[in-house]
């Protein structure tokens, strides 16, 4: 703040609130929201506005509940991205959009993760594409289409080897897969396949709480 680098100053906010957000902690993520939408009409720092849509559109769908206002941020989101050509945050918007969507039309829903996971595909982004093609898997599954489903746990299940191959050993990624997966087997009616899965998931969530707890007991030391 003084030496007045304003875009560096807002994204420190914008990044604190995101923390706070992750805490549960909903009057801090807000004030910092504030001060960051504050600063941004004040300096009009029009490149860092879709950020800041982000981060209050994510406000509004986890920690305050008002779908309608987050659904706003979201749309806002994908406008100043697509006129900024910031790819990243509009594959992010797009997401969001699918996310918040979900709640109310699955149908609504599909059509902005299919454009997240074109957007996150071609950024390199594997995690996120990943992510995206198992929401269609579970929006497919819920809407009785357990055939489509399994088409887009496949990709998923590529897009988790791609992530592993670039170093990212993500077992949170993993689990959600065997997870998923041994549901759609269950309403294609291949139960054995259906418990196999299920029990890789468990058996990788175990793996997952235990690195969790290995890192806990290194940072304490």
């Amino acid at each position: 703040e003084k030496k007045k680098e304003w875009k560096v100053l807002v994204n420190v906010q914008l990044s604190l609130a995101r923390l706070h957000e992750k805490l549960g902690q909903q009057k801090a993520c807000f004030r910092y929201l504030k001060l960051a939408r504050s600063r941004i009409e004040e300096q009009k720092l029009e490149t860092v506005y879709p950020r800041f849509a982000i981060r209050i559109a994510s406000y509004y769908r986890v920690l305050n509940g008002q779908l309608d206002s987050a659904l706003y941020n979201a749309q806002e989101v994908i406008r100043t991205t697509t006129e900024l050509n910031q790819f990243d945050h509009l594959g992010t918007g797009h997401m969001l959009m699918g996310l918040i969507l979900s709640k109310s039309n699955d149908l609504l829903a599909i059509p902005h993760y299919q454009k997240a996971s074109r957007i996150f595909k071609r950024l390199g982004n594997s995690t996120g594409y990943g992510y995206m093609q198992n929401n269609l898997s579970r929006l497919y599954l819920r809407a009785n289409q357990p055939q489509l489903s399994l088409i887009h746990s496949d990709s998923f299940a590529l897009a988790i080897q791609q992530s592993i191959l670039a170093g990212h050993d993500d077992l949170g990624l993993q689990y959600y897969y065997f997870k998923d997966r041994a549901k759609i087997y269950q309403a294609l009616g291949q139960h054995d396949s259906a418990w196999y899965y299920l029990s890789k998931g468990y058996e990788t969530e175990l793996q997952d709480l235990r690195q969790v707890n290995h890192d806990k007991i290194v940072e304490v030391e």
